[in-house]
């Protein structure tokens, strides 16, 4: 797991590169039957709801709570994300273990990827 500092190096990374970024898209291939009827992105049901609610966003600032990234949106919502036990963010990269991919305006994307 990420300790504080290396949280904070992302938080600090992501203010450099996604602030000020049009969220245009967001896609998973999350599809788990174990969080069908939860509030969580794994959830079909639940990504369609957070892909309306996050479209059309832009990325206002980006801070860290204990080990938490919380992405604050124009339409006054936060993206929280706990990068787990081998979870990490990246900026126009991609790797086999991504499982959410953010398209943001200018080409960009950010994507979560975690090999667990």
């Amino acid at each position: 797991m990420p300790e504080l500092p290396e949280v904070q190096t992302t938080v600090n990374g992501l203010n450099k590169t996604v602030k000020g970024k049009k969220i245009v898209d967001v896609q998973t291939n999350y599809n788990s039957p174990h969080y069908v009827g939860k509030d969580n992105i794994k959830n079909p049901k639940f990504f369609a709801f957070f892909k309306k609610k996050v479209r059309g966003t832009k990325i206002l600032k980006v801070e860290r709570r204990a080990k938490n990234i919380l992405i604050h949106l124009s339409n006054r919502q936060t993206i929280l994300i706990h990068m787990k036990m081998t979870g990490h963010l990246l900026f126009n990269n991609k790797d086999k273990f991504v499982h959410v991919i953010f398209t943001l305006s200018g080409k960009n994307y950010l994507a979560f990827s975690d090999m667990r």
